[in-house]
């Protein structure tokens, strides 16, 4: 998963769950697959405003963790992207993390496109509320994207989360979410994505995330 071309609403949520579980274990190999009714970035649709399938596999150790991150897209001129990265996570104590990282991003027909250093902090706030703050840095072009979320537990299946980012000279925009856990592994997602570039985008999401090896 990365910071910029997934919704930084899931993002915000997995942030604040990932590394606690995951250096529970020396390795762990986790993989997942979402069906998304559009695959928005920043408030504006890579799909088209049409469906996207999406998947991810990623290795992690001690915090340190690599992976890829897969999706359709429809821009006119590309059919699927490709995310490779790698970084870091971990905890400060008091239950605040944080993740460092890069990305790059590659596309079936354009190419390699550039890459992002990557840097996002988490805290909780009570038992239900976690905030976080974004940060992705391209250094070739100099913009930086930056976003501050929230997640709420309503329960121990019904979700909220919230977002709002501003990329460099270019675009502000935010985000709602409501997530409900059909099981420990599998979840629904319905959320509404707006910037002062394009309209405002609903879209439905239905994921499955599953551990491959935990030792």
């Amino acid at each position: 998963m990365t910071f910029s071309r997934v919704s930084a609403v899931a993002f915000a949520a997995a942030f604040a769950a990932l590394p606690v579980a995951s250096q529970a274990q020396d390795m762990t190999v986790s993989a997942g697959v979402t069906a998304t009714s559009n695959y928005v970035s920043n408030g504006v649709s890579v799909s088209n405003d049409n469906p996207a399938l999406q998947g991810y596999v990623e290795a992690e150790s001690r915090g340190y963790y690599v992976g890829a991150w897969a999706s359709t897209v429809g821009d006119g001129v590309d059919e699927a992207e490709l995310d490779l990265y790698l970084g870091y996570r971990g905890e400060f104590g008091q239950g605040v993390s944080y993740d460092v990282g890069y990305t790059r991003y590659f596309y079936d027909d354009s190419g390699n496109c550039c890459g992002e250093v990557t840097f996002a902090i988490g805290a909780p706030v009570t038992d239900a509320l976690e905030v976080s703050a974004n940060f992705a840095f391209d250094p070739s072009s100099d913009v930086l994207n930056s976003s501050l979320g929230m997640t709420y537990a309503l329960n121990d299946r019904w979700g909220l989360s919230a977002e709002i980012g501003t990329i460099k000279d270019a675009q502000d925009y935010g985000s709602l979410g409501l997530t409900y856990a059909l099981s420990d592994a599998a979840s629904v997602d319905l959320s509404y994505h707006d910037s002062d570039i394009d309209d405002g985008i609903l879209v439905f999401s239905l994921s499955y995330d599953m551990t491959l090896l935990s030792r």
